[in-house]
């Protein structure tokens, strides 16, 4: 298994990004906050062509669980995030798996299992999508 998934989705990234803040929402996953990279980049006076959009997702009972078992250590990597960019007819999904972020607090058994937890629930959101959650990614 890698550190990151990735899976294609096909469709418009508008589309594709509601359906997928609608199935996490289902599993108590809030968007804290959608960064329009593009739209950023163009703000700056930056040219960037790809819509490409990342989520910063959110379990407020998982993230209270990692807060206190890593005594808060982990906050700087929280909130999960999800990338989102349109390539061609398809949205190419990516994320850090968030197992890999346990790998950060070694010996810490209760994180991996929070973190399994947590990688369920989004994998399966995004299976809900349409494609499976297995899909190895190039790191």
């Amino acid at each position: 298994m890698t550190d990151f998934f990735e899976t294609r989705v096909p469709g418009k990234l508008a589309e594709v990004q509601s359906a997928l803040d609608a199935r996490l929402k289902a599993r108590k996953f809030g968007t804290l906050h959608v960064h329009d990279v593009r739209a950023m980049l163009e703000a700056k006076g930056v040219s960037f062509d790809t819509p490409l959009v990342i989520m910063d997702i959110c379990n407020p009972g998982y993230a209270k669980r990692v807060l206190e078992t890593t005594r808060n250590r982990i906050a700087p990597l929280l909130p999960c995030s999800i990338a989102l960019w349109q390539d061609g007819t398809e949205v190419v999904v990516r994320l850090v798996r968030p197992s890999v972020l346990a790998r950060f607090f070694p010996g810490t058994a209760e994180l991996e299992s929070i973190a399994a937890e947590v990688e369920a629930g989004v994998l399966a959101a995004i299976a809900e999508l349409g494609q499976a959650p297995d899909k190895p990614a190039d790191a």
